[in-house]
């Protein structure tokens, strides 16, 4: 039976520097896309990559403008 990590153990990095850092990394290129973030934590420092996927890929080479998620689709 495996033990049970205490409740005490700190993350690998701060949450706070990984934000920012996820920020940095999608940036303007991907701005209004959904993206998924591969986060990779070695030496308690955190690596962001972005991995899109195929639509984002679509979406960006025919450079649509960005979409206002707000409003309402089909209604006029």
């Amino acid at each position: 039976m495996p033990l049970p990590l205490p409740f005490n153990t700190r993350s690998a990095a701060d949450a706070a520097q990984v934000g920012e850092d996820i920020a940095k990394a999608t940036g303007k290129d991907w701005k209004g896309l959904r993206v998924t973030v591969k986060l990779i934590i070695q030496n308690r420092q955190a690596k962001v990559e972005i991995v899109p996927t195929a639509s984002a890929l679509i979406i960006k080479a025919l450079k649509e403008p960005t979409r206002d998620r707000k409003k309402v689709c089909g209604a006029e």
